[in-house]
């Protein structure tokens, strides 16, 4: 059933961050930067987030990551639309729920899962946001323990230099090649959605059905 799946999920993750724990904290799970990776932070402004940079291989089919959030449905719970393409010329959207969830320590959510469109569901922590919340940085560890992380900014400096805060908590806890993953075609497309919607893509809402397919991709 549903909730057992949900137990399930709740018990795998305690299990998953108590063997971590065992280990130097994380910058993510190191208390004195708590403030600034607080899950509700990142949907606190009205923006669209565009993925600027990721430290590991964009998907060749996938060229342009944003989103942005469309409601708060309990206080833990956003929905929000989700937008990529693959062609710089039509772009894909749908939307999902966020769920946000504590990990390590924390008294506050640092962390969402939710399912990508026909994907697997993704657990990802907030590492740092900016006051200004311009600027943000999330991480999946992997099972293998593989580090992955997206530096976002928001649609209206996306097309800057990334703050230098910002930039230096990446640098710093982000390890592998840089891969620059926006482009300023990305935030033209988004603009102009639904226009730019692909003709054989409809837009869906993801409910996070699966997590038990979750708990094999963490």
């Amino acid at each position: 059933s549903g909730s057992s799946i949900m137990i399930a999920f709740r018990v795998y993750i305690c299990v998953l961050f108590s063997s971590i724990s065992t280990f130097a904290q994380p910058y993510e799970e190191t208390p004195q930067n708590y403030i600034r990776q607080r899950a509700s932070q990142v949907f606190m402004t009205g923006e669209k987030w565009f993925v600027k940079s990721q430290s590991y291989s964009p998907d060749l089919d996938t060229k342009c990551h944003a989103m942005q959030k469309i409601a708060q449905t309990a206080p833990n719970q956003f929905t929000v639309r989700m937008w990529s393409t693959s062609s710089y010329s039509q772009i894909d959207s749908y939307v999902t729920v966020f769920t946000a969830e504590k990990t390590g320590k924390h008294r506050v959510d640092n962390a969402f899962y939710y399912a990508p469109k026909d994907s697997l569901p993704v657990f990802q922590k907030v590492m740092y946001i900016n006051h200004e919340r311009t600027c943000l940085i999330l991480i999946q560890v992997l099972r293998t323990r593989t580090r992955d992380c997206q530096l976002l900014q928001s649609e209206s400096t996306v097309d800057r230099l990334a703050p230098s805060e910002c930039l230096n908590v990446y640098s710093k806890n982000c390890h592998g090649t840089r891969h620059q993953v926006y482009k300023p075609i990305c935030k033209v497309l988004v603009s102009r959605w639904p226009q730019t919607q692909r003709k054989d893509i409809s837009p869906t809402e993801n409910k996070v059905s699966c997590l038990s397919g979750f708990l094999c991709k963490i």
